[in-house]
């Protein structure tokens, strides 16, 4: 297993540990599930590179008796696997998309051409490769607007390599000169950016269905939440979500992964814009998200099934689940609460009569609560540095 060790890979190795699978899970950080009871942990270093990431995979499980099963918990490890999927199946079972419908979905451009090929709503995207392109852009986009990579893990990468954590995942800009002087800033990475249209509404407007399609591209299972708060606000993970019904948004995300023959874990985002009441395409995850333990909690479990289909065995799944389980991640929503605070949009009164409502949980478990321990004393080191 490749994961992260935060609530998306601590959730996954939970969910196959519970079944009596053994875990190993690989490690870049050093997070609060590194301290899970239900996996081995290997501290992987910092600077591992692909090829020699590769390389121990490979010697691994030439090693084994067996194939392992092999499930990413982020967008880099699932490119990853994708991109190398030949050498590693004759060692690993996973069930990942095939190299050429992965780069599809990584290069936004392409991602959003397939989505308006498929009928399937998005923002108004421009393409733009020079500061000439962003001039003539300029006035052909309403403001707010986006500014967005086309790769958002080339982005992350130079971000983290250029020590500028203060850098977002995209801009939002307000006027034409706002316009281009992030896009001088931002193009200094030498990568590619697109201009989107900022879609009104709040973070409640914004609506995630998980996914697991079989290799013949059928659902197998699907389950729609609505963020209810993130951080950060505005442009970041959800920290305090529902399950709800969305059929219209499952068949959408549904028609859109068929178009480009998906098969096994996805999430794909929307966002319910304000003015018409559309849900216009956000982007599509070539993986599941940080709140599957809300899915898991509510039978739908979504790494255990992409364990049995990986393997050949049968699936079966109850589509049935109950809307309104709240899910929270009370670290994030902390903060997010603090800032919404500042603002005047949210009470502490109405913010702890939400946070009691919830059932699934980004840490704490009550058959393995040492990582939500070592979450506590995170945010307690935090919250010490913040006085300071």
């Amino acid at each position: 297993m490749l994961v992260s060790d935060r609530a998306h890979g601590l959730a996954l190795v939970r969910s196959l540990g519970r079944q009596g699978i053994r875990v190993v899970a690989l490690n870049r950080t050093r997070g609060p599930g590194r301290y899970s009871r239900y996996a081995l942990n290997v501290d992987l270093p910092a600077d591992l590179d692909h090829a020699a990431l590769q390389g121990l995979l490979e010697r691994t499980g030439q090693a084994l008796p067996q194939k392992p099963f092999l499930v990413p918990a982020s967008d880099q490890f699932a490119l990853f696997i994708a991109r190398n999927r030949a050498e590693l199946s004759r060692h690993y079972s996973f069930v990942v998309v095939d190299t050429a419908t992965a780069e599809r979905i990584a290069n936004k451009r392409t991602q959003y051409e397939y989505a308006g090929a498929a009928n399937v709503p998005l923002p108004k995207t421009i393409e733009v490769a020079t500061v000439d392109d962003v001039e003539r852009a300029s006035d052909q986009i309403a403001y707010p607007c986006i500014i967005k990579p086309v790769y958002s893990d080339l982005w992350r990468e130079y971000r983290d390599g250029q020590g500028l954590a203060q850098w977002k995942k995209l801009a939002v800009v307000s006027s034409p000169q706002e316009l281009l002087d992030a896009y001088r800033r931002m193009s200094e990475s030498g990568l590619e950016f697109l201009l989107q249209e900022f879609v009104p509404g709040g973070d409640d407007q914004i609506f995630n269905v998980f996914f697991y399609l079989d290799r013949d591209s059928n659902v197998v299972a699907a389950l729609a939440r609505q963020k209810l708060r993130q951080w950060p606000v505005g442009e970041g993970a959800g920290c305090y979500l529902v399950s709800v019904h969305a059929p219209e948004i499952i068949r959408q995300a549904t028609v859109l992964l068929q178009s480009l023959n998906y098969c096994g874990l996805a999430d794909v985002e929307f966002k319910r814009d304000a003015r018409d009441g559309i849900y216009k395409l956000m982007e599509i995850n070539i993986r599941s998200a940080t709140h599957v333990s809300m899915a898991i909690d509510l039978g739908m479990d979504f790494p255990y099934i992409a364990y049995r289909h990986a393997l050949g065995l049968p699936v079966t799944v109850d589509e049935r689940y109950e809307a309104g389980r709240y899910w929270l991640d009370i670290g994030q929503d902390f903060r997010s609460f603090l800032y919404s605070r500042g603002r005047g949009r949210i009470g502490f009164i109405a913010w702890l009569a939400s946070v009691l409502r919830a059932r699934s949980f980004a840490y704490f478990a009550p058959d393995d609560l040492k990582p939500w321990l070592a979450r506590l004393w995170e945010l307690v080191r935090d919250a010490r540095d913040l006085f300071r």
